[in-house]
């Protein structure tokens, strides 16, 4: 009985442990849908995951600058590198106020830097799903996608 106790509680802490600190699926579809060189990202048709908001945290942003929702998952964010990291962004994908997933984007492929949105108190504020498009362009063929709002 003990060992079976023991091997549950095992269990139970290695499936609380394995947070997924970042998803291919949805770097892939990012990926994917920018080469199809439409001139239009229409992150609002991911359907993977069932989401309603969208962040984008760019390199050095810490914990300062995080909201309440981004505050409950500090350190999965932090364990990306984000706030040390100048080549990457993070995009991540929120139900309410729980995560789904993010992904790292490294910013050699594409940059999301200047989709980054802040509150007047300097907080990083969340898109809409329906927002969630964005137009893009790159310079060259060995230059990343830049991404920028639609107006």
């Amino acid at each position: 009985m003990k060992k079976l106790l023991f091997v549950s509680l095992c269990l139970l802490t290695l499936n609380a442990c394995k947070r997924s600190v970042d998803s291919s699926e949805l770097r892939n579809y990012v990926k994917n849908n920018l080469k199809g060189n439409k001139g239009i990202l229409k992150l609002s048709t991911y359907k993977d995951f069932d989401w309603d908001k969208l962040y984008i945290l760019g390199p050095y942003t810490n914990e300062r600058v995080f909201d309440k929702t981004l505050k409950a998952y500090a350190k999965d964010i932090l364990a990306t590198g984000v706030d040390t990291d100048t080549g990457i962004c993070l995009v991540m994908l929120f139900k309410g106020d729980k995560m789904v997933t993010q992904s790292i984007i490294d910013r050699q492929t594409a940059d999301f830097t200047s989709l980054i949105k802040f509150t007047t108190k300097t907080m990083v504020m969340p898109y809409q799903k329906k927002d969630a498009n964005f137009k893009y362009q790159r310079a060259g063929e060995y230059k990343p996608y830049m991404l920028q709002e639609i107006k």
